[in-house]
């Protein structure tokens, strides 16, 4: 169940991030996020045939850290299951870092309705491929989808505008889960969905 705890960070929120106040250091002032959601596992490309879909609670604390680079974000966070996942009730917390690289094309393409980032995460959550390590260190890769609902609708009211919504789609490169064959399973991701709420972001 390793892959419960995985990381996700990216969430596009380069939109938010460009608010930034304006100095010559290279990270600029960090902006802090809230992002309940769900998790769910085996929706896509299962390794067992016939596995059930499994999904739990995830609760997440996100900081995006813009950068004087057009196309580049630093991000780091935690997440957890409160209830676990699939009647597990593993609700260890896994500690995920990386980057967005924001697309830059989809945002133009739906008059900023709709971000997507490519994000390589480092994460340091449960291990579910050796009894020895009750916590390994993973690289995976995610693709961010971020509608950007509070910025389109609610631009007007402060406490909303940061507000948007998000699906991720998290496939682990590191140990990947084996099929039945014994052989390794490259696409098997996990996806995470929800919404963002900002928790406090420079002026």
């Amino acid at each position: 169940m390793k892959r419960f705890v995985q990381s996700a960070a990216g969430l596009l929120l380069f939109a938010a991030g460009a608010g930034a106040q304006e100095n010559s250091a290279f990270f600029k002032p960090p902006i802090f996020v809230f992002q309940p959601g769900i998790v769910t596992a085996n929706a896509v490309s299962p390794t067992v045939k016939d596995a059930d879909v499994l999904s739990g609670l995830n609760v997440r604390f996100m900081t995006i850290l813009p950068t004087a680079a057009k196309y580049f974000l630093g991000v780091a966070g935690v997440q957890f299951q409160p209830n676990g996942v699939g009647g597990n009730k593993n609700n260890s917390p896994g500690f995920f870092y990386g980057g967005l690289i924001p697309v830059p094309i989809v945002s133009t393409a739906t008059q900023g309705w709709l971000s997507f980032s490519l994000d390589p995460l480092g994460v340091y959550g449960p291990s579910g491929y050796s009894s020895d390590h009750p916590y390994s260190h993973e690289a995976f890769l995610e693709g961010a989808f971020v509608l950007n609902v509070g910025s389109k609708m609610m631009k007007d009211i402060p406490m909303f505008a940061g507000v948007s919504a998000y699906f991720l789609v998290d496939q682990q490169l590191t140990h990947p889960a084996q099929d039945a064959q014994g052989k390794n399973d490259r696409w098997n991701p996990v996806l995470l969905y929800g919404v963002t709420v900002p928790i406090a972001a420079p002026k």
